[in-house]
């Protein structure tokens, strides 16, 4: 079976979602990836549970919005679903790109219901190497 390809057109709705907006790896990395997809021309959105850099966000033309993804309490995971569910609906996402596991989790069963677009980017990903196993 051939696999089949699309491209985004300039203009589509992205949204990159994370736990929080604080000082990090991570976070840095979807900061400077929101501001290069905006330049390039796609609308993108960002969800998390805020932090020091929804300042830089908004201040580049990036909409945030606040979503509480920061612990895995089952009642906050559910309030985070409803909340994702209706940004996606709202703001007509075309793509979702996840940075982060707890939003992996939501974003994942709300992409087997909804049929959007889903990747993820697993930036805690550690390999470690023993005496025994190198």
């Amino acid at each position: 079976m051939k696999e089949q390809v699309s491209t985004l057109e300039k203009g589509a709705n992205i949204l990159l979602s994370l736990m929080q907006l604080n000082i990090g790896g991570a976070e840095t990395h979807v900061v400077e990836l929101a501001k290069e997809l905006k330049r390039k021309g796609f609308n993108v959105i960002v969800t998390s549970n805020g932090g020091v850099y929804v300042k830089e966000l908004e201040d580049a033309g990036i909409k945030h919005y606040a979503v509480p993804l920061q612990n895995k309490n089952p009642l906050n995971m559910l309030k985070s679903a409803r909340l994702l569910k209706k940004i996606i609906k709202d703001e007509k996402i075309d793509i979702v790109h996840s940075h982060a596991r707890i939003p992996s989790f939501i974003l994942g069963k709300l992409h087997k219901r909804m049929k959007f677009p889903f990747v993820t980017t697993a930036h805690w990903y550690l390999i470690q190497a023993t005496v025994l196993n190198i």
